[in-house]
Order: C-alpha cells, then sequence, then structure tokens
C-alpha cells in the first residue's frame, strides 16, 4: 500500500498538478476516521465520482482493520465462544450499514494535462457506528452479559458518550 501511495505521488507531481496538503496528510480529529482518494477524468463529474470511490474504499479498508482488532480483543477478554461468534456477527452488520455515514469534508479540482484531477477527502463518525455496535449488543441480553464485564464495553460506552456529546445530545 506504500508503495501505491510513493508511485501515486510521484506521478502526480510529474504531472504539475498541485496536491492540497490535506490530501498529502488527512486531517487527525478524535472519534473521526479520514482517507482520501484521486482520479482523472475528461469531465469534472467524472474524475469528482471516481476520487470519492476510491476515498471510500480506502476507508472501509481501515474499518475492517479495527473491526479484526476488535474481534481479536473480544476473544481475549471473553472466553464464550458463542459470545464471540455473536459480537464478531453483530460488529460486522453495524460496521457494513455504518460506512452510509461518511461526507466529502473536502474537495479541490484542478486542472491536469487538459483533464480534470479531483481530490477528495472523506469523513467518517465513528461515533455513530459504536452507538449502533453498543445498542446491537445491549438488545442481545446474553451477549451483553458475556461482554459487560470487559473492558471493551467501558471502552465503547465511553466513545458513545463522546460522540453524544458531539452531536448534541
Amino acid at each position: 500500500m506504500k508503495k501505491t501511495i510513493i508511485v501515486a505521488l510521484i506521478l502526480l507531481l510529474g504531472c504539475g498538478a498541485s496536491i492540497p496538503k490535506w490530501y498529502l496528510k488527512a486531517p487527525e480529529k478524535r472519534g473521526y476516521r479520514y482517507a482520501t482518494g484521486t482520479e482523472r477524468g475528461d469531465e469534472i463529474q467524472n474524475a469528482v465520482d471516481e476520487a470519492t470511490n476510491i476515498a471510500v474504499a480506502n476507508l472501509a479498508r481501515t474499518m475492517e482493520t479495527e473491526l479484526n482488532g476488535n474481534v481479536n480483543r473480544v476473544q481475549d477478554e471473553v472466553r464464550d465462544r458463542t459470545a464471540v461468534d455473536q459480537f464478531t456477527n453483530t460488529q460486522e452488520g453495524v460496521y457494513s450499514v455504518a460506512l452510509k455515514d461518511w461526507r466529502v469534508a473536502r474537495q479541490e479540482i484542478v486542472k491536469d494535462k487538459g483533464l480534470y484531477r479531483a481530490y477528495i477527502l472523506v469523513e467518517w463518525d465513528a461515533g455513530a457506528a459504536q452507538k449502533r455496535l453498543l445498542d446491537k449488543i445491549k438488545a442481545d441480553k446474553e451477549l451483553y452479559e458475556a461482554i459487560r464485564a470487559t473492558e471493551l464495553m467501558d471502552e465503547m460506552e465511553r466513545k458513545v458518550d463522546e460522540y453524544r456529546k458531539r452531536k448534541g445530545n
């Protein structure tokens, strides 16, 4: 992945297009996840659509990593295999629904060798997914009881509280 980014940057620098600073170093903000994408096209909308698709795919890959990390953590903290399997299924379902919660945070379009190049930054609020996951776990009494005593539950509740404060709930 790093090689791909380096090659893309070399190509972009070589073509003379001005690269936004936020594209090279996505913002960091507690409770949010960011991803970028870029693409060229002869029509502005095509470039924007493709760059957005790339950014969202990059976002999904980072979420997959977090998902796997959380599942491994639950397996370490909860010894009940059924509860772990239930948590895995619940979390995967919540994250696939949560991917709808992204928005385009920044967009820049430049001319690049007669084409339009779109730079896109997408933002995803992780707290919304944590809230959905916590709500689903609490709705499943058996799963809730299996996970309740772990540090994971405390962490999830803290993240949901932070999300609520950001949203004014």
